[in-house]
């Protein structure tokens, strides 16, 4: 017969889980009335006024916050700032032809990985001025220091001449977009 001993932190989850339903449904209980029965003993209804604690030990919950992964070591070794993105753009070591790839004065080349039909992915990689799109048409947002910034299509097989190429003012890659 098999055994039906729980790990010591699925015990934890699970009393937490149990917990947080015995007093959700006292509070629902409650609410439906108005009172609940008082710690006393005294059999007086009084105002429900206990909230539910999390265990102390409970695992957390996990938020995504977006960010790039490794993102402070890309900008240590790199000088890049990759930011916010839905995770279907990553930083990838250049040689593939199918990888996004750029052109800068101060970063030299740069590539990224794109998975999937949309993407997005901010950033900021300085002295930008060749974009190829690889497999993907993309959308790419660069911005001079006088703050200007300028939009461009890059088609898939492409490469496209933006920022100092095009305008002649030099101009950092904001954001890629997959489109």
């Amino acid at each position: 017969m098999p055994s039906s001993k729980l790990p010591s932190g699925a015990k934890v989850a699970l009393t937490a889980l149990l917990a947080g339903a015995a007093v959700a449904g006292a509070t629902g209980l409650a609410g439906a009335t108005g009172l609940a029965g008082a710690a006393d003993g005294t059999g007086t209804p009084a105002p429900l006024e206990m909230a539910a604690a999390p265990a102390a030990d409970a695992p957390s919950h996990l938020v995504e916050d977006f960010l790039h992964p490794g993102a402070e070591e890309i900008l240590a070794e790199r000088g890049i700032v990759v930011g916010r993105g839905d995770g279907h753009i990553t930083l990838a070591d250049c040689g593939e032809n199918t990888l996004i790839q750029l052109r800068s004065r101060v970063a030299g080349d740069v590539c990224f990985r794109a998975a999937g039909k949309v993407g997005y992915l901010s950033m900021q990689v300085p002295s930008v001025y060749l974009i190829y799109g690889g497999d993907k048409n993309l959308s790419a947002k660069l911005t001079a220091a006088n703050g200007q910034s300028k939009t461009y299509d890059v088609a898939a097989g492409l490469w496209k001449p933006v920022g100092e190429s095009d305008t002649g003012v030099e101009a950092a890659l904001m954001e890629l977009r997959i489109v």
